[in-house]
């Protein structure tokens, strides 16, 4: 999922909301109907089974990314999986379910990507990939930082899903995907995540982002118990300011605030801005600092704060609710008073 941040330094993940997405020509959806298996005890009755849904059918689960996309104008799903430095001696598939192992299992197609569909170094950030037209034309090029085409990395006249590694050659969007259904529409897309660590978007809608965030954060934040870090009591914060800055695309410098007063608790960040009345929850062993607490307005972030004191760690809220692609995924912001 694409990116965590360690007691000792600040990261961003890197992760975006879900769109919409394009016209496409696909195939009809597994048969669901309930399946009973009637075993002969004589004169016992017949004992039924679990009914079968093909939730578990890897044609079944690709099916199901295609018809999300039916009736909008998205033409290639993309989801983020997570980074890594090498993958030389790891399966990629055992890695994914390792990583992430309520989406693979929920999409068990991913198991039948052979390598010829792993596309790229095996290393950098892992994307997946489904053109919603099975009938597609694609093509999978490394490019420069210019946009121009250095390698042609994957080509194939039909819209197979693909694993894509990409972004390892020290600049961003080095890796770009070219659709081509059979309406004859055409897409581009590079491989990049944004400034927010969402999956880039683009404003037309050709783009269906189906990336696990809420899994992905799950993990982030049981990584983050693993090392000095606890669930904060309100005292711990009451009375505080945190920050942390981080870069965006254009080079500039975004900031991300929150202080903490008896009552109320103020988030700013670009040019967003919270004010609200405040607590702190924990609920499933999650600590969470709830905003408008009580109202209808109520939302919640993620919290975790350093044995040290010094810093905390803030998420959406991986429980309760969808991403926000206007606020960042992840952040950890460094004490600056109380």
């Amino acid at each position: 999922m694409k990116r965590i941040i360690s007691a000792s330094l600040c990261i961003i993940l890197c992760l975006s909301l879900l769109w919409g997405c394009g016209k496409c020509n696909t195939e009809a959806p597994a048969e669901t109907n309930e399946v009973i298996d009637i075993v002969d005890t004589g004169d016992a009755e017949p004992e039924d089974t679990e009914p079968v849904t093909g939730e578990d059918d890897p044609a079944a689960s690709l099916v199901s990314i295609r018809q999300a996309m039916i009736d909008t104008p998205a033409m290639l799903a993309v989801a983020y999986i997570g980074a890594t430095d090498s993958m030389e001696s790891v399966n990629t598939q055992e890695w994914v379910q390792e990583l992430l192992p309520v989406f693979y299992g929920d999409l068990p197609f991913i198991s039948t990507i052979d390598d010829s569909h792993i596309i790229g170094e095996r290393y950098g950030e892992l994307y997946l990939v489904v053109p919603c037209d099975s009938n597609a034309s694609v093509s999978v090029n490394h490019v420069d930082e210019n946009g121009e085409v250095t390698e042609v990395l994957y080509r194939s006249d039909n819209g197979d899903p693909l694993l894509v590694f990409a972004n390892n050659t020290g600049f961003p969007s080095d890796t770009q995907i070219n659709i081509v259904d059979s309406n004859g529409d055409i897409l581009t897309y590079c491989f990049v995540l944004d400034d927010l660590s969402y999956v880039t978007q683009y404003s037309d809608g050709s783009i269906y982002d189906f990336s696990p965030y809420s899994e992905m954060l799950v993990r982030e934040y049981a990584d983050f118990q693993n090392y000095e870090w606890k669930q904060p009591e309100t005292v711990d914060v009451a009375d505080s300011s945190w920050s942390t800055e981080y870069m965006l695309s254009d080079g500039s410098m975004a900031r991300y605030d929150i202080s903490f007063g008896t009552a109320f608790v103020s988030i700013q960040w670009n040019d967003g801005y919270i004010e609200s009345a405040w607590k702190t929850v924990t609920e499933d062993g999650v600590c969470k600092l709830k905003l408008y607490p009580d109202t209808e307005k109520e939302r919640s972030f993620c919290l975790l704060i350093s044995t040290d004191h010094r810093y905390i760690y803030l998420s959406q809220d991986f429980v309760n609710g969808a991403a926000r692609c206007d606020e960042p995924i992840s952040l950890m912001l460094e004490r600056t008073y109380g």
